[in-house]
């Protein structure tokens, strides 16, 4: 709003002072106009101010911004896992021979070499066989060992032990075995068969 049209038949200037002739009214209206001139100044330069705290503003949401979206995007590329052209080094060694020592019993000192083939397991008992003489292990000395007490298998590569319905049962590191269950063995796994202790003391890959 302009001085002119507040009081559009003001008739002196605003750069004058008020004189001894002017009226009273005229005096009020040179009063106000001068009020509301300085006010429009005001205005002006709060707006100005404001204009530019706003421009401000916008530039530092800007680059803000823009470092949120580069924050984003190192966070992205980093989460990427890399990909390596190295792959595992898969062993294709499988067990083919299990070497046996039983450390104490009637047999106490002894070592077998045990090497079972697919559906031709290495068979372990009082037996006198053949197949536990020269494939297996004979323990004919052993009263309570069952006359086919288990039998020792390699299934994918790995060497099993498996009680076959045993009178007195088999134990695997003093826990007894459920029948029919064949139970993996490790170098150094304990097997009680009987009155003999029998250790898996290594095993021959290929």
């Amino acid at each position: 709003m302009t001085n002119d049209t507040i009081f559009p038949n003001f008739p002196h200037s605003l750069d004058n002072e008020p004189q001894l002739g002017w009226t009273v009214e005229e005096t009020l209206q040179w009063v106000l106009l001068k009020s509301h001139e300085a006010t429009d100044l005001k205005h002006q330069e709060l707006a100005s101010m404001l204009t530019a705290k706003f421009e401000e503003g916008k530039k530092e949401l800007r680059e803000c911004h823009a470092r949120t979206k580069e924050n984003q995007e190192n966070t992205k590329n980093d989460n990427i896992p890399s990909i390596s052209n190295d792959k595992p080094k898969l062993s294709s060694k499988k067990i083919t021979t299990i070497n046996i020592k039983i450390t104490e019993g009637p047999y106490k000192g002894k070592q077998f070499q045990l090497s079972p083939k697919s559906n031709a397991p290495c068979m372990i008992g009082r037996s006198t066989g053949k197949k536990y003489r020269d494939r297996g292990i004979s323990l004919s000395k052993d009263g309570e060992v069952s006359t086919t007490h288990g039998k020792f298998e390699i299934l994918n590569g790995k060497a099993y032990y498996t009680d076959t319905g045993s009178t007195n049962g088999t134990c695997l590191e003093g826990i007894k075995l459920e029948e029919n269950n064949p139970c993996l063995l490790r170098e150094g796994s304990v097997l009680s068969i009987g009155g003999c202790v029998l250790v898996i003391s290594s095993f021959q890959l290929n």
